[in-house]
């Protein structure tokens, strides 16, 4: 394969994933539109607390962990969503919030637009060597969105072999960090390596996505979900192993598409 105006090839795409709730299980995808807020339809919602008026994250796992046992998933523009009990509730429907509330155990309110000053609650585990370890904090989230940093978040299969080799204990599956975009990378990379990779480009396909910074990992990755079990270890070998980094972040300035198989060159 020739590579684009002396592009490197450095994988292909292997997983797509978005989430239309902040915090809750999404869905993965065959292929998707891509832009400026990341995504189509990523995070376009989020959980309100009635009570502090901030989003609801599982951040802060005392209260919100039960964030992570709901999914959420997008249907010809209707969301819907699945309660561990495997009840199933649109947003259409009128008493969605009081069926969150319950299922929460606070009161809640589920909104579709983003707020001009949105905050989140993160709670730090005492992992030394981990900023504000044993700390909580209220964040800020960006103006226009309900993403943490940026609206992408790309993983790397070099990546998470490289940690399942120094902390071969614990599961490494993508699904713990919640990343948009998994790539299968090219044998000849090891280690962590799209960390090297901010202040560039990887295209895929037509569409860009720069790589504006690496991503620091929080109590998110530790906690229970479907099909994974509660590992406090997973964090403490990110920690140890690179500065708590897993992943980076991207935005994508053009409008476009990508889809499972698509290779990816690194400018």
């Amino acid at each position: 394969m020739n590579p684009p105006g002396g592009r490197t090839l450095v994988g292909r795409v292997a997983e797509l994933r978005r989430y239309p709730v902040k915090s809750m299980q999404g869905e993965a995808l065959q292929r998707v539109g891509i832009g400026p807020q990341g995504l189509d339809a990523d995070r376009q919602f989020a959980v309100i607390d009635a009570e502090t008026r901030r989003v609801a994250s599982a951040k802060n796992p005392r209260k919100w962990a039960g964030l992570l046992d709901l999914r959420a998933e997008l249907r010809a523009g209707v969301l819907h969503l699945t309660a561990p009990d495997g009840g199933k509730y649109r947003d259409d429907r009128d008493d969605l919030n009081a069926v969150l509330s319950r299922l929460l155990g606070r009161p809640v309110a589920l909104r579709g637009s983003s707020v001009a000053s949105g905050t989140i609650e993160v709670e730090w585990p005492d992992v030394p060597g981990l900023p504000s370890a044993g700390a909580e904090s209220v964040e800020p989230l960006p103006a226009g969105g309900y993403f943490d940093l940026a609206p992408v978040h790309v993983v790397t299969t070099a990546t998470l072999r490289h940690l399942r080799e120094l902390a071969p204990g614990c599961d490494f599956d993508p699904r713990r960090f919640r990343p948009n975009v998994v790539i299968e990378t090219v044998p000849g990379l090891t280690d962590f390596a799209e960390t090297g990779w901010v202040g560039r480009a990887v295209w895929v396909g037509d569409v860009p996505l720069e790589v504006t910074g690496a991503c620091s990992r929080c109590v998110m990755t530790t906690l229970a979900q479907p099909g994974l079990a509660a590992d406090a270890q997973i964090l403490r070998a990110a920690v140890a192993h690179n500065a708590a980094v897993v992943g980076v972040y991207a935005t994508a300035p053009n409008l476009g598409e990508v889809s499972i198989g698509q290779p990816l060159w690194l400018e």
